[in-house]
């Protein structure tokens, strides 16, 4: 790795640090951060990397690309782009489960309509932080939580129920909790060790159903009928089970079965691991008021989570009247504004609090 290539990188870099300086953020620990970046890439910027060897260019890259990769998360995450309501109902239940964090929700967005995923990389990778602090005494009192959905559907309340299986994963990752399980069934002989790659899969597995069920906490069944949409009679693949299965394990949880096949060993180890149970955190909210076209009156958290259930129960009944005559992309707007207003109305009456 030479001088020029990595000089080549920081120039580049110095057009995404002008431009990110003028985002406007709802949250102020953003604004924090990208003060952090920009200190660190003013440190690094000024220096001369004639007097460094390949490996410690390599070095530099890590860096490098870290800012811009941080960058890139919170340019999704101004006032104007970030799906403002939707995060602030995630933000709620990472607090549940982690009191006093400092991680931050940011978002990226892509042009792919089924690209939801959680990426750990700013939140969880130790060694960066590590080097950056060694390297240039640069702190970042904040992580960020990365996610990424697909920038056509920001404001679709509907389909960004997912983001909460997306939240999972996080808390998955943090608490180490599938890892655990897949471990412990190599330890005690069910797993073979020498399997890597049945092993990995079966991690893969226990992961997708935690989220699952996590998610299922907040919105109930309303994961599956995005999940059962996009991938209708998907079989067990490298990565996912079978959406079926996937779908029984959610179906088991919210019955009550929680000595159901996995559920069990998910709802055990997560106990142990991040001292929280799973269990079901949202209520049935009537929907009355969406039927006369005004904004549920939202009175605490679990209402918050609950709120999207209820859209999803308006959106799938029966057309009432009234809506009859307004077709479906009418109705799509009007639910999607409706769960918007009745988010935001909570939001404000909490600020003022």
């Amino acid at each position: 790795m030479e001088q020029r290539d990595i000089e080549l990188h920081l120039a580049q870099l110095s057009k995404c640090i002008v431009k990110s300086k003028i985002n406007k953020y709802s949250d102020a620990r953003k604004k924090k951060y990208q003060e952090s970046l920009v200190t660190l890439y003013d440190k690094i910027s000024t220096e001369d990397f004639s007097t460094f060897t390949s490996s410690e260019i390599a070095n530099k890259k890590k860096i490098v690309d870290f800012i811009f990769y941080s960058i890139q998360f919170l340019d999704n995450s101004t006032l104007t782009i970030i799906p403002f309501e939707i995060v602030f109902c995630l933000e709620q239940a990472l607090t549940e489960w982690i009191p006093g964090h400092n991680f931050i929700i940011v978002t990226s967005l892509s042009n792919d309509l089924n690209d939801y995923k959680f990426t750990r990389y700013l939140a969880l990778e130790d060694p960066i932080y590590q080097l950056i602090e060694a390297e240039y005494s640069v702190k970042f009192e904040f992580r960020l939580v990365q996610i990424t959905l697909p920038r056509y559907f920001v404001h679709d309340y509907l389909s960004n129920v997912v983001l909460y299986h997306e939240l999972g994963h996080f808390i998955d990752h943090k608490f180490k909790i599938s890892e655990t399980i897949v471990v412990s069934k190599i330890m005690s002989g069910i797993l073979n060790p020498a399997s890597k790659e049945q092993n990995l899969k079966e991690l893969r597995y226990y992961m997708e159903h935690f989220a699952d069920v996590f998610a299922a906490q907040y919105i109930g069944d309303c994961s599956n009928h995005v999940l059962n949409y996009i991938a209708h009679n998907a079989s067990d693949q490298p990565t996912h089970p079978a959406t079926a299965t996937r779908i029984k394990v959610v179906n088991d949880f919210l019955a009550g079965n929680n000595h159901a096949v996995k559920l069990n060993e998910i709802m055990t180890t997560t106990l142990a691991r991040a001292k929280m149970d799973l269990k079901i955190r949202f209520v049935i909210l009537p929907v009355d008021d969406f039927k006369k076209l005004i904004p549920l009156e939202i009175k605490n958290v679990t209402e918050l989570h609950s709120a999207f259930l209820a859209g999803w129960t308006f959106w799938r009944e029966k057309p009432n009247d009234t809506l009859k005559k307004f077709g479906r992309e009418v109705t799509y707007k009007i639910t999607n504004n409706l769960l918007e207003k009745s988010i935001s109305n909570y939001i404000i009456k909490d600020k003022w609090k």
